[in-house]
């Protein structure tokens, strides 16, 4: 077979399945919402978790070599958390299912967190999920 393309067991390529791209690791996709929650939901809390992001950047003490301090560093980012009031992201209305919620909510979280390569940013995205995680309800 061709290089690239996919087996049959038999030594023959499978038609049309040449040079397919990977599969990425089930990132969500940016601007995909399930059909269960209110349009504009996802584009929403991005926008929020970013502001959450930027806040808590703008706060953390500077630290040589652009490392997190040694303590604090969670502290701060549960008080942004709480004082945005991101907790209130997983909050439904009628027909909205609160896992559909919860689910995009990291969604989001895990796509920034693979789009970012500074270690402050991507150990406050770990701080939102955790928070997230605890901010559930029942």
């Amino acid at each position: 077979p061709k290089q690239g393309a996919a087996s049959l067991g038999d030594g023959r390529a499978a038609a049309g399945v040449e040079d397919q791209p990977t599969f990425t690791g089930g990132l969500q996709g940016e601007g995909l919402e399930p059909v269960t929650l209110l349009p504009g939901r996802g584009c929403a809390v991005a926008a929020d978790i970013t502001a959450l992001l930027d806040e808590f950047r703008q706060r953390l003490p500077q630290v040589e070599g652009g490392a997190l301090p040694r303590t604090g560093a969670f502290a701060l980012a549960r008080e942004v958390y709480r004082r945005r009031g991101l907790s209130h992201v997983l909050e439904r209305v009628k027909y909205e299912r609160s896992r559909d919620i919860f689910y995009i909510v990291c969604g989001i979280c895990w796509r920034l967190f693979a789009d970012s390569a500074e270690l402050p940013r991507r150990a406050a995205l770990l701080f939102v999920v955790y928070l997230v995680y605890h901010s559930q309800r029942p």
